[in-house]
């Protein structure tokens, strides 16, 4: 580890590292990335491939990010303490580290796999996390905050194209979340991702949630304006997700002002919630197994949602399931296609693909897609950094 600590410690603008194959092991102190890129000459940390250069950390925090204009490529790291709380962040982008990047990484086994808050008035905006694998290989015996992705008072970041799954707990009640954007952040997107929230961990201690514009709520002085206008997020968009297997409700809106929660696709969630009287916005065109409910004064404008009566959640009944082949296993291929949406959208859906005029709500017209992108990614050879 000598050499890349000297390596970024050195680094200036435009300078690309390059990680050789083999397992790196981190003791204690995280990798620190001060030095500062620029718009046109960020600084790279990479592997050549994904899979050729393993961290193995045994810190609180693996990686960390002060500077701006880090990109990120092409990592596992996994967590390796004794304690899941002594692993607590994979990467953590704090104070003024602006317009960083992460992709096409594997991190796992940590209780949050990427993190981005601020200190003060200090906060990292603009930064782009895509691409990536965010996992836990077994249940974590924690009851500190977890989630994939916590964003804490970020203006403008997007999140797209990631795998989030497991993020459970061995044991006990608070929440856990496969992503989160809080803290009075403004104009967070998730678009594209794929939560998983109990996968291989069929364990599901507590409340997993797959998605929230709000999270769990932040402490006033954590938020960006320390707590001045109520909300937790403004202008954030959920679209094109795919969340399925999670105990609590899939998309979660908490004091979340002026929300598009558009064309996502929920199986086997409690399905999409807005609390209290900050949360306001649209939920259109999604496929929701399970209930779509406004509370506590919530406003939600809701149209071309496909989403079961009551009353068959009632009695067991999921209507919703028995538009795919086999959604227990995530084959997803239609034995029953659901009728078109009533307005088109232009935007590429979850497998990339235009939309046709006949697209049902959903995340996808056609899953095949996702499935044949899938396996070219998982060619020799084809992860090489976006």
């Amino acid at each position: 580890m000598a050499e890349v600590t000297e390596a970024v410690l050195t680094a200036r603008p435009g300078d690309v590292i390059v990680l050789r194959p083999g397992v790196y092991r981190l003791n204690a102190t995280p990798i620190r990335l001060t030095a500062s890129g620029a718009v046109e000459a960020p600084i790279v940390l990479r592997a050549e491939r994904l899979g050729d250069a393993v961290i193995e950390a045994d810190a609180l925090e693996a990686i960390t990010v002060l500077g701006p204009f880090w990109h990120i490529e092409n990592l596992v790291v996994k967590g390796v303490c004794d304690r899941a709380d002594d692993c607590k962040d994979a990467i953590h982008v704090i104070d003024d580290a602006n317009d960083v990047v992460i992709s096409n990484n594997r991190l796992e086994d940590f209780n949050t796999h990427i993190k981005a808050d601020g200190q003060d008035t200090l906060f990292p905006d603009r930064g782009r996390i895509v691409g990536n694998t965010l996992t836990d290989t077994t249940p974590r015996a924690s009851r500190k905050p977890m989630a994939g992705i916590d964003l804490i008072g970020v203006n403008d970041w997007q999140i797209q194209d990631n795998v989030i799954a497991d993020v459970v707990r061995e044991a006990g009640a608070a929440p856990t979340y496969g992503a989160s954007a809080r803290g009075a952040g403004v104009n967070t997107v998730f678009e594209r991702n794929v939560v998983i929230c109990a996968w291989h961990n069929a364990n599901r201690a507590g409340q997993q949630i797959g998605i929230s514009l709000g999270g769990p709520g932040t402490a006033r002085e954590m938020r960006r304006d320390k707590g001045q206008t109520g909300f937790e997020q403004v202008g954030g968009s959920v679209r094109d997700n795919l969340i399925v297997s999670c105990s609590d409700h899939g998309i979660s809106l908490t004091r979340a002002a002026r929300s598009v929660v558009d064309r996502n696709t929920l199986l086997d969630t409690a399905g999409i919630e807005g609390r209290f009287v900050e949360t306001s916005g649209t939920v259109t065109a999604n496929i929701v197994d399970g209930a779509l409910r406004a509370l506590d004064g919530a406003v939600l404008q809701r149209w071309d949602n496909d989403v079961p009566w009551l009353l068959s959640l009632l009695l067991g009944l999921h209507p919703q399931r028995n538009y795919y082949r086999d959604p227990r296993r995530l084959d997803l291929a239609w034995r029953q296609m659901p009728a078109p949406a009533s307005e088109r959208t232009i935007r590429a859906d979850l497998c990339d693909q235009p939309r046709s005029a006949l697209a049902p709500a959903g995340a996808f017209e056609m899953y095949a897609a996702c499935q044949s992108a899938a396996a070219v990614a998982a060619e020799p050879g084809a992860a090489s950094g976006r």
